[in-house]
């Protein structure tokens, strides 16, 4: 995933595999929560295993590179 933020909320609950953001892993079980005043960027964990989440945004993402929020115009994501 790209380095993001958001308009409000995002609420992450870990259902297989796992990522991590910073120093801060996540697996399945895990609840991770971020909010408008983080910008982060989750890397996916390499251990064979593919990384299945359920994901809750309040709010549109902000990206941070010009291209992806020309995307986002386009896609509405």
């Amino acid at each position: 995933m790209p380095v993001h933020s958001h308009s409000g909320e995002e609420w992450t609950l870990i259902l297989q595999g796992g990522y991590h953001v910073g120093d801060t892993g996540y697996v399945r079980g895990d609840l991770h929560c971020e909010d408008e005043a983080c910008e982060h960027q989750p890397i996916i964990d390499d251990h064979g295993e593919a990384c299945i989440s359920l994901v809750a945004d309040q709010g549109r993402l902000r990206f941070r590179n010009p291209l992806l929020k020309l995307f986002q115009l386009v896609t509405r994501i």
